[in-house]
């Protein structure tokens, strides 16, 4: 699962260096299944180029909610603006 990913660029290029990585060790291993985990708002507007070239996808719900209601939690100064029914 690869964390934090923008984009479908990232995530092809991600794919790229691992397949990469693969073919360094020799005798054609397959690389595993790649999955991304949706935790950007970015990710969510591109989430049908993403599901189609991702294997599995995982909603990141914490950092998901943080970006979106542009709240830090743990900074005392704007914690209070966090709401959970949002």
């Amino acid at each position: 699962i690869l964390p934090f990913i923008s984009g479908i660029e990232e995530l092809r290029r991600a794919r790229d260096i691992l397949h990469e990585e693969f073919r360094a060790v020799g005798e054609n291993p397959q690389p595993p299944p790649l999955g991304v985990m949706v935790e950007v708002p970015s990710a969510v507007l591109a989430i049908h180029d993403i599901a189609r070239e991702a294997d599995v996808l995982c909603l990141g719900t914490n950092d998901l909610v943080q970006y979106l209601l542009a709240v830090d939690r743990d900074n005392e100064l704007v914690a209070a603006w966090y709401q959970t029914i949002h």
